[in-house]
């Protein structure tokens, strides 16, 4: 089994509640299924697409219980549940053999601590050769689902959306068009720095965000005082990296600005106008 049974409960004699597998089927065979100990007598079915008569319930004591592939194939015990927490990501994600034929809800997240500083999560991933992704969320080429509205918003979060074929090669062609001409506007929640940070810190932003320009405001807010605009370009040939970046930034006088309410095309038009983009 996958999971095999413990004989030992720990000391305390509580009996485990019992997990059945009504017959031996793909979400048998695909993992475990785990409540956490909040989950007390929860009863789950998976409703995932199995073949006709394929039923799987599991029900959790306060230790939690996993379900085998197999019969009445049941562990639990008070003090194990790190030992019945499952798959981790990376043993899940990178077995194919439990991946077939399974939904989100075939699967429980267990909680626990975070080992990771938020800063160091990389989202970035390969969608092909030489297509690289900022966030790995692809729509999937689904009738009515994904053309060129889904795409483009899709690839605005860093994903991808691939658009189906249930077109006419020429209207295929037209909606790749549309994404491919999109102009994305206004960015409504920008990465803002202080005066006071320091040019070294520009390099750090730029690895993690992925650009390299960063409005300057009076506290790092979008909503203060906007002072200025500082990119990467102004920080390159500095070779002192600990000066502020009030000493390398634009100043606002010298940017070219326009009033809340302008349009893309008419911020467009002002930018070629004054030759900067």
């Amino acid at each position: 089994p996958l999971f095999p049974a413990f004989e030992e409960f720990g000391g305390d004699g509580r009996q485990p509640r019992r997990a059945h597998l009504q017959r031996p089927c793909a979400i048998g065979r695909l993992a475990m299924a785990l409540l956490a100990p909040g989950d007390t007598g929860a009863r789950r079915r998976s409703r995932s697409p199995l073949p006709r008569g394929a039923r799987t319930f599991v029900v959790a004591d306060l230790a939690g219980v996993a379900a085998s592939p197999v019969g009445d194939c049941v562990a639990t015990a008070p003090d194990a549940l790190d030992a019945l927490s499952g798959r981790s990501p990376q043993e899940l994600f990178e077995d194919d053999a439990l991946l077939v034929c399974g939904a989100c809800e075939d699967f429980v997240c267990v909680p626990g601590p975070v080992t990771v500083a938020s800063k160091a999560v990389d989202l970035q991933g390969c969608f092909a050769r030489g297509i690289q992704l900022q966030t790995p969320i692809v729509a999937g080429p689904l009738d009515g689902v994904t053309e060129a509205r889904m795409a483009i918003a899709v690839a605005l979060e860093g994903g991808l959306g691939v658009v189906h074929r249930g077109l006419s090669p020429e209207e295929q062609c037209a909606q790749v068009a549309k994404v491919k001409k999109f102009e994305p506007g206004f960015i409504m929640d920008p990465v803002c720095v202080t005066p006071a940070t320091k040019v070294s810190q520009l390099d750090f932003l730029q690895a993690q965000y992925g650009f390299s320009w960063f409005p300057v405001t009076m506290d790092g807010w979008m909503k203060s005082r906007f002072l200025g605009l500082v990119s990467g370009r102004n920080a390159d040939l500095v070779k002192e990296r600990s000066i502020p970046v009030s000493a390398v930034m634009t100043r606002f006088h010298d940017l070219t600005v326009a009033p809340e309410g302008t349009d893309v095309l008419e911020a467009t038009r002002m930018l070629n106008e004054s030759k900067t983009g």
